[in-house]
Order: C-alpha cells, then structure tokens, then sequence
C-alpha cells in the first residue's frame, strides 16, 4: 500500500497538484491536513468535522470502518485492516487544548491492533531533528507511548518551509507491530505548491496467509495478444493419454503456456489516468517553481533573497494562473464532448464527482463468511448414483460441429474464469487445435468424470441496489468458473436439451431458461386466461368468472436445489446413464474461493448450481 502525507495549507492550487501526483505516482491513500476542500466521493474522501483533517483512499481499496462520530481536527478509518489517523493541530491550540485533542485521539485507538498516526502536530522537538523542544512535543510523546507507537521520522530534512524558516512538524507515528512493514518513508522533495513537503512510505502486506491460495484472475493483458505465436505455442502441443483429470490438467497446462508465448502479464496495480486539465505547460511550470523554491531557500542571509524570493512568487502565480485556465477550458471541452459522447469521459468524470463508483464486494471476514453461510447451505446429501458402464452403452464422441458450436457461444469481452485465461485466447485454441478439446472432452463424457480443476469456482457478491449491506441476502452471487470447463458444460447441455424438450419432457408450463420461451410469454399467458375467465356478461348468475393468481417464489433456489432430486428428475425424463453419470460427477466435490480481508478461503458446496454456469439453468 503506497501512501502519501501533506499539509495542503488550504490551497487550491496545491489540491489539484495533488490530484495529479496520486494519479502518476499510484497512490492508494493519502493522509492530508488543511485540505483546500473535501471531495467527492464521500465513501472515498473521510474528513474531521470542520475540514481540518481528511483520509482520501485511491487505490480502490474498501473501507472498512469508519468513526459513527466525527470529531475536530482528526479523523480515522480502518482500511486494508489497519486503522489510519489523520491529525491536524493547529498553533493557536493551547496546550490544555493540545492534550484534550490528543486524549480523544488515544481513546478512540485504544486496543486497535494496527495503527498508522500521521499529520501536522505542530510540535517541536530535537528527537525529530529540530533545533529545540518545546511543551507540545512532551505531551505528544507521552500521550502516543500508551498505543506503544514508534516516530517514523528520520533525518534533519525539513517537512515545512515557511518564510519564517523550516521546521519538521509533519510526523508519522505507528504501532510496534506494524513498523517492520514500514518501507521507504522519506520526505520527497516534489513541488507540491503547498509550504509543506510530501512525506511518501508503503506498507508490505505480510504474506504470510496459511489460507489456501487462489489461481490468479486476470492474469495475462487479452489485448497484447499475439495471433501467430499463440497458434504457433498451440500448434506443436500435445495431450498425452490417462485419465480424465489428467488431460484435462494437461490441456491447460498447455494453454496457459501458449499464453505465456503471446500476451504479457497483467500489471496488478489499478491504470490511473491523469487529471483532465492537465499539459505539458503546467508540468514546466511545476518544475519552474521547484527550481525557484530552491534558489530562494538558498538565498537566506544573502544578498539576493528578495530577487529569489520574488521570483518564486511570480513562479508560484503562473502555475496557478495555469491551473486555473486549463481547468476553465478543459471543462468547456468536456462540455462541449456530451453532446458527441453521452457515455464518455465527461460521463465518467461526472459520476465520479457525484459518488457512483461501481459497486464494491464486502470484504469483512464476519459479513462475507455469513453471507456464504446463507446463500450456500448445508444440505445433507442423498445416497450415491450408482451407474456402472454397461459394454452395450453407447456413448457418442464429441463431434467437431457440437465443439465450434459450443465455441461460438463464448463471448470474447466476458470476464475470464479462476484460471485468467482470456476467452479470445481460449477461442484461438479450439480454432487451432480442435482434435485436442476433442478427445479431452469425449475422455470425459466416456469415464463420466467432470475434471476437479473446472469444479472450482470463485465468488463475486453483487450488491442488489437499495438493500441494507449488513445482511447476506442483499447479495447476489455469482460463480466465476473457468471457461474452459463451460464449453464441456454447453456441450452436455445441448445433449441434454434433447431429452428435456421433446414430448413428455419439461411442462409446457415451464417458460424459463427454455429456447423460444420466456416469461414474457407467461404473463401474456395469465393475462390471457383472466380475460377469457371475465369475458361473459354478468358477475352474478352470469357467464363471468372469477380468475386468482396465486405466486410462489423458492426462495435461494439456484443454491439450494437438492443434487439428489435433480438426478432423480433426470432419470425420470429418461436421461441416458452417460449423462447422468458425468452430471453427477459434475455435481461432486465443489469448491467455493472467495477473499476476505484476513486472506484467501475455501468452502465446500453441497447443494445447488453455480449462478454464472452453463448447466446451472436447465438443471
């Protein structure tokens, strides 16, 4: 987690650099004192109660707590599993006052494990490099050595440069705990236009989960996908004979190697764009203004300090001059860009300022955990499907047309499964090299095996809109699996389509997940029948009739339905045993990943379909 700490000293110009510093340098939170103004949005940008202190986290990662109270000159929250504190105290407390801030501030960090305590405490002190101690600096240390934190303040580089001269009163403290994690903390020295410096450090994640560990999503960049070397990589692959698992296991093993050959890796960090407004002027201007900071603090006790100190002033009002005409005409441009574009970048920006970042999973352990406690019951399950092959069963290889069919279905832009495999990539293989799908997959259809590695299935929790977040059925889950093992599902589930469609297979009152059918077709249906039942004369010895509507709604079907009745089901719509079986085998030992903020777990599934599968529908 990289993170960054500056006093804006209620500048505007130094809060649009900042914007633009986050962006190129990829920020994930900063630490700010003296903001110019909050921002939007408020789930991201965490301000004290009169806009002294304020936490912007920009690195999409979730917060997880948040004081219900908020206080002057400070605020908190828990993000990533660590409780940061944003501090501002400004000069004109006194030092009654300065300990009073300083007891609320212990009492509300008081048994939190991690701890990150940063800002301006205006405090002097000779421990972090100033050339006297003064009263406030006692009571800072005393106060913060009851949380057993640790000053991550290092050297005499001074973090404010005012015209009266520089001091360090910007500090970093942590927990003991936490400040072996610590890495690079230093005081930058970029233009910040702000009296104060930057102070950049990061925070290592420890690494050290005993959970079990999750193939990697979105492993390989789709976009840098070369054609001919992955035709090439596929093109002298082989598969050779075993079990099911096995050339399954191999198959992908010889994928994944074609797309090591093709596509570069994907950069794990979040693409930032810049800022609108900015151009390569404001950047000379920056830098102009660094170059002038720096002469006029060398010019102190010389000469020359008015000639310098002039200079930098002048500097200091172009840049913000610059700002403020670029920031003008770049949203005149943005303007101007709706009328061609409704859903482009003035869309995007627009929605960003308003608060409606597309909607984030939960990640706390206790929500997560209940939340797959209730919509992926315990069912016990029934007794095992017994089918032993007959030598008189017939059981049809997978033909060409059945696999291209069940290609074509893959659509190229949708999300790829556990595994990062892009569906481009996966679509190039069977193109390429269809006689290897092909006896993989009539492997399985003959020994009744639906590979373990296709069973693992990732989780993303939806957010349904309006709903309470604390409750697990304001959820909807959906099942990423890995696309590889779809095409086999598409492949059973055309073969089973053949059964559950003819006569005597599902009602003719069974309207979803059916081709031609809908339930739109449903309610013209009801709709149809009421008219019909009211279409006489008169209510009362009359040719009317009363028409009811009854509805039912089961509820968590999808991961409910009972894998032993559905077989049943199967069995007696007259499903050949091959199917059954590898249906079966389809339903046995599922696993669900899912993350939470203590690491990667598991959960073993009992009952239901995956929503997000091929099968799930139809079965």
């Amino acid at each position: 987690m990289r993170i960054l700490q500056l006093n804006l000293n209620h500048c505007e110009a130094a809060q649009d650099l900042l914007c633009d510093t986050i962006s190129k340098l990829r920020i994930d939170l900063a630490i700010l004192c003296e903001q110019y103004k909050n921002l939007a949005p408020p789930n991201t940008w965490l301000a004290d109660s009169d806009g002294q202190a304020a936490i912007w986290v920009h690195g999409g990662i979730p917060v997880q707590e948040r004081p219900a109270r908020v206080d002057p000159y400070f605020a908190w929250a828990r993000i990533g599993g660590i409780f940061f504190f944003s501090v501002y105290a400004p000069p004109r407390l006194s030092e009654r006052e300065f300990s009073a801030l300083l007891a609320n501030i212990t009492e509300e960090a008081r048994g939190r494990r991690l701890l990150v305590i940063a800002g301006d405490f205006n405090a002097w002190s000779t421990e972090w490099g100033c050339r006297e101690t003064r009263p406030r600096a006692s009571i800072l240390l005393d106060s913060l050595a009851l949380l057993d934190a640790v000053l991550l303040n290092t050297g005499d580089v001074p973090t404010l440069n005012g015209r009266q001269g520089s001091s360090i009163v910007d500090l970093t403290f942590v927990c003991e705990t936490l400040a072996p994690r610590v890495k690079s903390w230093t005081v930058s020295g970029r233009y910040t236009h702000s009296d104060h410096r930057a102070i950049f450090f990061e925070i290592e994640d420890t690494g050290t989960s005993t959970r079990p560990s999750m193939r990697q999503s979105c492993k390989w960049n789709a976009r840098t996908l070369d054609a001919g070397r992955f035709s090439a990589a596929m093109s002298g692959a082989s598969v050779a004979p075993g079990t099911a698992e096995d050339m399954a296991s191999s198959l992908m093993s010889v994928i994944t190697g074609a797309c090591d050959a093709s596509m570069s890796k994907v950069n794990p960090r979040r693409r930032r764009e810049l800022v609108y407004w900015w151009t390569p002027e404001i950047a000379d201007l920056r830098r102009s203004c660094l170059r002038a900071r720096r002469l006029f603090q060398r010019s102190r006790g010389r000469h020359d300090k008015e000639t310098h100190s002039a200079n930098y002033a002048s500097a200091r009002r172009l840049l913000r001059v610059a700002i403020k005409t670029s920031k003008r005409r770049s949203w005149r441009q943005l303007c101007d860009e709706v009328n061609n574009d409704v859903w482009g970048k003035p869309y995007r920006i627009a929605m960003s300022r308003l608060g409606c970042p597309q909607a984030k999973q939960p990640s706390s352990p206790l929500l997560v955990r209940g939340a797959v406690a209730a919509l992926f019951p315990r069912v016990p399950s029934g007794p095992a499907l017994r089918l032993p092959r007959r030598a008189e069963e017939l059981i049809p290889a997978v033909t060409l047309e059945e696999l291209k069919g069940a290609q074509s279905r893959i659509k190229e832009r949708s999300a790829p499964g556990p595994d990062g495999v892009p569906n481009m990539a996966l679509k190039l293989a069977v193109a390429t090299r269809p006689d290897i799908f092909l006896r993989v997959f009539t492997m399985c259809l003959e020994t009744g095996v639906f590979p373990s590695g296709w069973k693992r299935q990732r989780l993303v929790l939806l957010p349904k809109p309006g709903k309470p977040p604390d409750e697990p059925s304001s959820y909807r889950p959906l099942c990423m699996l890995d696309t590889a093992g779809k095409i086999l599902e598409r492949i059973i589930c055309d073969r089973l389509e053949a059964f559950t469609e003819r006569p005597g297979g599902l009602s003719e009152r069974q309207y979803g997940f059916r081709k031609g059918r809908s339930t739109i077709d449903a309610i013209q249906d009801v709709i149809s029948t009421a008219r019909e039942a009211i279409a006489g004369k008169r209510w009362y010895r009359g040719t009317k009739e009363y028409c009811a509507v009854v509805t039912l709604d089961v509820r968590n079907a999808f991961n409910s339905a009972r894998w032993d009745n559905t077989l049943a089901a199967l069995r007696r719509l007259l499903v050949p045993d091959y199917l059954l079986r590898i249906i079966a085998s389809y339903f046995s030992a599922r696993v669900l990943d899912f993350t939470t903020d203590e690491g990667l777990e598991s959960y073993k599934v009992t009952a239901g379909v995956p929503q997000g599968s091929v099968l799930g529908p139809i079965l």
